[in-house]
């Protein structure tokens, strides 16, 4: 099961005004992720959506897609790029 870039576009411009997302939410969001390939989890992880791309970030860490220190790599990625958006 795939998602095509309107559909990504879709789901991104749903997430674009979500702060805060709570864990039993986070779990939702990664477990209806966890339905689609890997290939769509990888466009999904770099749209860049808040929480929705960390969800497939992880998923794609458990489908070792991705080495395991992704995980950090990932986390210090949307920190800095946090961190950059406050400076601006």
């Amino acid at each position: 099961m795939g998602m095509n870039t309107t559909q990504i576009n879709t789901l991104a411009a749903s997430f674009s005004g979500i702060k805060t997302c709570t864990p039993a939410n986070f779990a939702k969001i990664k477990a209806a992720l966890a339905k689609l390939d890997t290939e769509t989890l990888t466009s999904i992880r770099n749209a860049k959506i808040a929480f929705v791309s960390t969800a497939a970030n992880s998923l794609l860490v458990d489908r070792r897609s991705l080495p395991t220190t992704a995980r950090l790599d990932w986390a210090a990625e949307m920190i800095a790029s946090k961190a950059a958006t406050a400076a601006a």
